[in-house]
């Protein structure tokens, strides 16, 4: 749609001063530049996904869960879009690289080889975005679900430490016949026990190292 940057960059440079450099060299001379040009425009995308990546990294451990997520998928959507726009491009270029065409009029191997060397460093570069994100998601899912498992020892322990009281709070609520619930220092006492059991469950769960 003509909206590239590189090559608006290159069509001003053909309508100024540096036509004669830039077309005066043959088709295949031409071809190189425009590709170097969209060549070199994906490295700044690459450092900033990197860029991107080290803030994940470093605000992984935050509680900010769900944001880390979202930022996660649209990084692994835009390494996935630049891996399907740079694999067939290899191939086309080592191509170019490894086979003579008279009508270029230039070295293949020495300019278009050139080319698949900044192409391939870009793919090593995604290959290792991309294991980055993988070991991001797998350590973003182990810390979900370690703050799960956290979030329900809590409540576990809670639930163990009311079970006692609720028991005890039930019985006295009963409707029968209960020995002393008349005696004036019923209510202190079965308060008195509730405490207790729950300062024993409360010690039992330290030496236990769980809270």
């Amino acid at each position: 749609d003509g909206k590239l940057r590189p090559l608006r960059q290159l069509v001003n440079v053909a309508e100024g001063s540096g036509r004669a450099q830039l077309m005066g060299h043959g088709a295949g001379f031409l071809l190189y530049r425009v590709i170097q040009a969209l060549v070199d425009s994906c490295f700044p995308m690459l450092y900033k996904l990197d860029q991107k990546l080290d803030a994940i990294e470093n605000s992984i451990f935050t509680t900010q869960a769900v944001a880390t997520v979202q930022e996660l998928s649209y990084l692994r959507r835009d390494i996935i879009s630049l891996r399907r726009i740079l694999r067939p491009n290899v191939l086309v270029l080592r191509s170019l690289a490894n086979r003579e065409r008279g009508f270029l009029r230039l070295d293949e191997e020495a300019y278009y080889g050139d080319l698949v060397d900044g192409l391939t460093r870009l793919w090593d570069m995604l290959e290792e975005q991309k294991e980055i994100i993988e070991g991001l998601d797998a350590t973003l899912g182990s810390l979900t679900s370690h703050r799960i498992n956290q979030e329900m020892k809590t409540f576990t322990i809670i639930t163990v430490i009311m079970l006692p009281l609720t028991l005890v709070a039930s019985i006295m609520g009963m409707n029968v016949f209960i020995p002393y619930a008349e005696h004036p220092l019923a209510l202190p006492v079965t308060l008195g026990m509730m405490a207790l059991l729950a300062l024993a469950a409360v010690v039992f769960f330290r030496m236990k190292r769980w809270l």
